[in-house]
């Protein structure tokens, strides 16, 4: 007896210490969708590479310095320095050490402005790329979740009325082998829980479906479990906050697909100032120090290399003067495609700011339709709780009442996919303007 109390105690603790699959919020699916994506992580990493790039710039303005070291060997006639006659068949070596450095003053001064300027424009870009990307993957687990949640509503309340008419089709059963009904009742409510059972086959299929959907954006293994939090209430309160068209403006000009437009705007006129640097005279400097040593003097290696020392520098100033036109066609080029990417902005704008207006039209109409929903759902609870006392009285025939039943059903569907059409919309609102992702 005291070993069986032992185990049960053991099982209870297990049970109580268990580790319980956490819920996902809304916040949390998202975060790890953002994490797991593999989008989002080579955007991440292209930023990182231009922020590489934009880091080794100014050693571009450090003069390039190389070190050169030879050595010549001959066998055959040589000269004797010293006594000034050919030898043969004489081994003979010449080594010589140099240092160099060389730097393009062009090069120099590009790399810390036009250039610098152009690369960071690049990095900016990249950000605003992988931002553009994060808002895109952010709206489709947005619409996952929601969709998760009304598949999970709809299976539920498909649940329940299929157990109800189960309950409804046996107590017809009764009632016909009881002679109250007549046989042909038990055939409707035969036909009512096969329709039945299809809706809650295919409401399962769509939850089946929206789970797919939410794991694969958030890249879950196959052994993790996926629960998210239970759909929020019925009551559902009314928009708040609806932006002005001032507010509208600040919106579209923070979208990323307008700081994208804008930043190509930028980078178009950084890279035409570039070639309009590259075609400024280049002035180049070059700067050396070498020595060198010849066995066939008898003079010490050490002091070879001091009187042979060869210190030098250089300046040299190259002037282009014609390059076939290329520099003048690369110029008009840049200003052109400046001059598109502007247009391509504006239309951006047009479409942005359409965007935002039907955005919040949306989040003002699907209340209005959830509202509808709702008090539709309510006045066909209420006909339908009618309809079933009347067939339970024996009022009503099976086929009024699938009649009903299928009134009320589409009643659900509807409420739930106004009101999901409501959340989501509202949801993707405050994403634009920045505000909390709450349900």
């Amino acid at each position: 007896m005291p070993e069986i109390v032992l185990i049960i105690l053991a099982c209870l603790i297990q049970a109580t210490t268990e580790p319980s699959s956490p819920e996902w919020t809304l916040e949390d699916c998202i975060r790890r969708g953002l994490s797991e994506d593999a989008r989002m992580k080579a955007g991440e990493e292209s930023a990182r590479s231009e922020r590489r790039t934009l880091s080794l710039l100014p050693l571009e303005a450090v003069p390039a310095v190389s070190l050169t070291a030879g050595n010549d060997l001959n066998w055959g006639r040589s000269v004797d320095m010293q006594e000034l006659q050919i030898i043969d068949n004489r081994l003979s070596s010449y080594t010589s050490l140099a240092v160099g450095a060389h730097l393009s003053v062009n090069d120099a001064v590009g790399a810390v402005t036009v250039r610098r300027r152009t690369q960071k424009l690049n990095v900016e870009k990249a950000v605003i790329s992988a931002g553009e990307v994060r808002e895109s993957l952010t709206i489709d687990i947005i619409k996952a979740y929601l969709q998760l949640l009304m598949a999970t509503q709809v299976r539920r309340k498909a649940q329940l009325s299929y157990e109800d008419i189960v309950r409804r089709r046996e107590r017809t059963d009764t009632e016909v082998r009881a002679g109250i009904q007549p046989e042909s009742a038990i055939y409707e409510m035969e036909a009512q829980v096969q329709a039945e059972k299809a809706s809650l086959v295919g409401a399962g299929n769509d939850l089946n479906r929206s789970l797919v959907r939410l794991r694969s954006l958030m890249n879950l293994p196959a052994g993790e479990e996926l629960t998210i939090l239970p759909p929020p209430d019925d009551s559902i309160p009314p928009p708040e906050g609806i932006p002005s068209e001032d507010e509208l403006e600040r919106i579209v000009d923070s979208r990323p697909q307008m700081q994208l437009a804008l930043a190509d705007i930028r980078l178009g006129s950084a890279q035409s100032a570039e070639v309009q640097f590259a075609m400024l005279p280049r002035l180049n400097v070059s700067a050396g120090y070498g020595s060198y040593h010849s066995n066939s003097l008898d003079t010490p290696w050490k002091e070879q290399l001091r009187a042979n020392r060869n210190p030098s520098l250089s300046f040299s100033l190259t002037l282009p003067l014609f390059d076939g036109g290329r520099s003048i066609s690369n110029a008009a080029k840049a200003r052109a495609e400046t001059g598109l990417k502007s247009l391509e902005a504006e239309a951006i704008r047009r479409n942005m700011r359409e965007q935002m207006q039907e955005a919040v039209l949306e989040v003002l109409d699907s209340y209005e339709r959830y509202v509808a929903a709702r008090s539709s759902l309510s006045a066909q609870e209420a006909l339908f709780a009618i309809h079933k006392r009347q067939f339970d009285d024996g009022c009503l025939s099976g086929s009024d009442y699938s009649v009903a039943r299928s009134s009320l059903n589409k009643a659900v569907t509807d409420y739930y996919q106004s009101k999901y059409d409501y959340l989501l919309h509202s949801v993707i609102l405050n994403l634009y303007m920045g505000k909390p992702l709450n349900l």
